[in-house]
């Protein structure tokens, strides 16, 4: 999600997603050692957890969903209704856990698990419920159709994708058990993943709050495909046609290609306080302009303002309680 149009990420780390007293990290340290058992994956699989989507989300790792403990309503800190996995050096390491309460348990258990200091989001109330078992949260296109590019609602396009529309809003809390979280243990995204991922020293809040910070993150973006789904996803807003799409999605893949190089630049220079680095952060917002304006090239402009309105409204940052953002 870039376009020049640069995510600015100085307020991921501000008071309110720090915030986790003692007894929050000390509940949480118990926690920890209760699901100790899942570091080995096939004890997750043979408690119900199912990686069914397939996704490796970029600041959240993939998400192994347990179905019974959501519908049995379970919101209890030792029953977590995810678990959070991230592959590092070709194997699969578990890193932290979430939560789904459904409104009424919410209320009734937010603060019995880590205290009501822990800030929670939550998701929906659009959601699409896919056939291989996944669910997708459509509120970012119920929030943007119909519009003057397309009469389809996000229930038309979540049924033309084969799934089925449901209305319900859920709270959702992640915990980072397993590594380390330079934005709160309790903060929905963390933002050591995208660099445990490809192998490049892990940030502290200071450099991801840094203009270098914001860039980096940026380009693992565009290198990890993240820029890419959510660009195309876009092109369902502004009705794109089908040529439109194919061209698009050219400028999109190609993009991605370039970033990956660049990426690989940052892994060999392995220092993020190298001058080279810095170098490299600013070729890939560079490459990120140059998807934008080749992007120009084959949208109207009325269409592109309404995608860089799309994409500016789903900027990744952190979620408050009660809010989806």
């Amino acid at each position: 999600m870039k376009y020049i149009i640069c995510f600015t990420l100085s307020f991921f780390y501000s008071a309110s997603s720090l915030a986790s007293n003692s007894s929050s990290l000390i509940k949480l340290d118990k926690v920890t050692e209760e699901l100790h058992r899942f570091h080995d994956i096939n004890e997750a699989i043979s408690e119900g957890y199912v990686h069914y989507d397939g996704y490796d989300t970029f600041s959240m790792g993939e998400h192994w969903y347990n179905k019974k403990v959501y519908e049995t309503n379970t919101c209890d800190e030792s029953i977590p209704s995810h678990l959070q996995y991230l592959v590092i050096n070709g194997e699969r390491k578990l890193i932290g856990t979430g939560y789904v309460c459904l409104p009424q348990t919410y209320v009734r258990q937010k603060n019995e698990m880590f205290g009501q200091n822990v800030i929670w989001h939550t998701h929906g109330p659009a959601w699409c419920l896919l056939p291989n078992g996944s669910t997708e949260d459509y509120r970012d296109l119920a929030d943007s159709l119909p519009n003057a590019f397309t009469s389809a609602d996000w229930q038309t396009i979540c049924r033309q994708n084969g799934g089925t529309p449901v209305s319900q809003d859920i709270n959702m809390l992640h915990t980072w058990n397993w590594i380390p979280a330079p934005n709160g243990k309790f903060a929905h995204e963390n933002y050591a993943i995208p660099f445990l991922r490809v192998g490049l020293p892990i940030p502290d809040a200071s450099f991801l709050n840094s203009e270098i910070g914001g860039k980096t993150i940026n380009l693992l973006k565009l290198a990890h495909g993240d820029t890419q789904w959510w660009y195309w996803r876009g092109f369902t807003v502004i009705g794109a046609d089908n040529i439109q799409r194919q061209k698009g999605w050219q400028i999109l893949q190609e993009a991605r290609i370039k970033g990956q190089a660049i990426q690989n630049e940052m892994i060999k220079i392995a220092s993020l306080d190298d001058d080279n680095f810095s170098i490299a952060a600013d070729s890939g917002e560079k490459q990120i302009s140059i998807m934008h304006n080749e992007l120009t090239a084959v949208f109207t402009n009325e269409q592109m303002k309404a995608l860089t309105n799309y994409i500016s409204s789903i900027e990744t940052h952190e979620h408050h309680d009660h809010e989806h953002h």
